[in-house]
């Protein structure tokens, strides 16, 4: 299911040049950089209703700046904000941010990284 929001991410070009989305990892020292991770504990799974899951999505953006990381994680979160859409082979029913970007200090990579997370809502088809 990632992979579907990994490549709607990539089809929209809404990165500036050289950012590169990657699924479930951030390789190291590569920056710019998006990680789109589900939640660790596993999709959850509708017993009532079938095929319809009910999850956390996070990215994690990693840039060479402060200011970098915040723009390039608000650009990411306005295009995830949606509702009612085909996004490959899921039905998203809503996929919106939870809060603003939040930039974690300098890390030992000497990168800045920001974190959105979401609620998310889809069916499989």
């Amino acid at each position: 299911m990632i992979e579907n929001i990994v490549t709607y991410l990539r089809s929209l070009d809404i990165a500036p040049v050289g950012v590169s989305v990657f699924r479930q990892t951030i390789p190291a020292g590569v920056s710019p950089a998006v990680g789109v991770f589900l939640s660790l504990t596993g999709i959850k799974i509708d017993q009532e209703l079938p095929n319809y899951h009910n999850d956390s999505l996070q990215l994690i953006i990693r840039a060479d700046t402060y200011s970098a990381a915040y723009e390039i994680a608000e650009s990411f979160s306005a295009a995830l904000d949606i509702g009612e859409q085909e996004v490959g082979s899921l039905h998203v029913n809503y996929l919106r941010p939870r809060h603003l970007p939040a930039v974690f200090p300098r890390s030992d990579g000497d990168y800045y990284e920001a974190s959105v997370n979401f609620d998310f809502n889809f069916v499989r088809s």
